[in-house]
């Protein structure tokens, strides 16, 4: 009983700001976009003192009942965009307190996520055009190394595809390079899903390239499957795979998935080998690239063969 009360204050602590609601004095809330463990995001109209429309912003709110921990995550975030100024990643527009919550407003990007473009969308990118793709994504890579941070979270839902190119977002878990365990205002350990080393984000876009190479797979119908349900049946499948390809072990870059008991080198067999190589340096199979710059001439050089 006494936990379920907890739950429902949490809940209420958490509710999310309606459409209309005014905060920081200039960003007007014009939807939700969701919610993750320490916070809240909306898509927000930035207005001047005179009321004109200066442009959306993404804002996001520390989680009010994580509100220490996730205060703590709001300003290394600011720290890590106001480092980047790169035309691809979102600038840091703005940082507040507001209700008793730290509150961050970014650049808003329109387009689609790469998880969208996959499963909502069911794009399909051919090898080719994952490795175009992978060139830009670690151009991004390599910028933000240079300014001192790890990303740490580069995955399909934080990179998005419009007209201009691909955006890489949330900035949530960044670090700086090599740094130590990072701790909340109450001594507490800063979440964090991989050491924050350069290795890090190069194995991270090993799976999303992976993934990506995946949504063209068409995985064999199972022989006991009637022919009319052979399709969807295999596109379930092929969901099924390319999401554990993206959810490999970051221990030991395996990608085999037991329920088949097939590795995705057994499955993508028409993959060049420079893009089998490439993959196996980047998951960590093989001697791992010391850089993204590294790694994007390697890139280079799987497209300039698969183009040949």
């Amino acid at each position: 009983m006494l936990e379920s009360i907890k739950e429902f204050v949490r809940a209420w602590r958490d509710y999310p700001l309606q459409p209309g609601r005014r905060v920081g004095g200039r960003y007007e809330v014009v939807e939700w976009l969701g919610m993750g463990s320490y916070g809240l995001s909306y898509r927000c109209i930035e207005r001047r003192e005179n009321g004109e429309n200066a442009g959306e912003v993404a804002l996001k709110q520390a989680k009010p009942s994580r509100r220490r921990t996730a205060g703590a995550l709001l300003h290394r975030e600011r720290e890590a965009l106001l480092a980047m100024d790169h035309p691809f990643i979102p600038r840091c527009r703005g940082f507040f307190t507001e209700m008793r919550c730290e509150w961050l407003a970014a650049d808003y990007v329109r387009g689609r996520t790469l998880e969208n473009l996959i499963f909502e969308d069911s794009r399909v990118f051919s090898e080719a055009d994952c490795l175009r793709w992978a060139l830009d994504l670690f151009d991004r890579i390599e910028h933000v190394h240079a300014r001192g941070y790890v990303h740490l979270d580069i995955r399909i839902p934080n990179v998005i595809m419009n007209e201009d190119g691909l955006h890489l977002i949330d900035f949530g878990l960044a670090r700086r390079i090599g740094e130590d365990e990072a701790r909340d205002p109450d001594g507490h350990p800063l979440p964090s899903r991989m050491p924050a080393r350069v290795t890090s984000d190069l194995e991270d876009a090993g799976h999303l390239l992976l993934y990506m190479l995946y949504s063209g797979y068409t995985p064999p119908p199972e022989e006991s499957e009637p022919r009319s349900e052979a399709s969807g049946a295999a596109a379930k499948r092929r969901s099924h795979k390319a999401r554990r390809a993206a959810g490999m072990s970051q221990e030991s870059g395996t990608s085999e998935d037991h329920s088949s008991g097939r590795s995705w080198e057994e499955e993508l067999t028409t993959l060049s080998a420079p893009t089998a190589s490439l993959l196996r340096r980047l998951l960590r199979l093989d001697a791992p690239f010391a850089d993204a710059a590294q790694a994007s001439a390697a890139i280079r050089f799987s497209l300039h063969e698969r183009e040949r």
